[in-house]
């Protein structure tokens, strides 16, 4: 019989989505990683269901499917991302 295994990211925003796992799901194995680990767990069937991070989604559309209803967004500025650089944008 094969085990589902599910893939999680180790970060603080995932762990509303873990805490319904552990709840509705006790016992199912978890692989868990940086959205690299688990993008490419993913991919290579070691998981078969994860969340992984919208570019690689987009590269995949053709294999992956997207789970309705459920993401981790935000309806506003949340800060989590942000971008630096040496020199001002007009001269990059």
């Amino acid at each position: 019989m094969t085990t589902l295994a599910v893939g999680t990211i180790d970060y603080l925003n995932t762990h509303p989505v873990e805490y319904h796992l552990d709840h509705y799901l006790p016992g199912v194995p978890r692989m868990r990683g940086v959205p690299t680990a688990v993008n490419r767990a993913l991919l290579n069937g070691q998981v078969a269901i994860s969340a992984i991070s919208s570019y690689e989604f987009a590269l995949h559309t053709d294999t992956l499917r997207l789970v309705p209803g459920l993401s981790i967004a935000s309806m506003g500025a949340v800060n989590s991302v942000l971008l630096f650089s040496w020199r001002p944008t007009r001269e990059s």
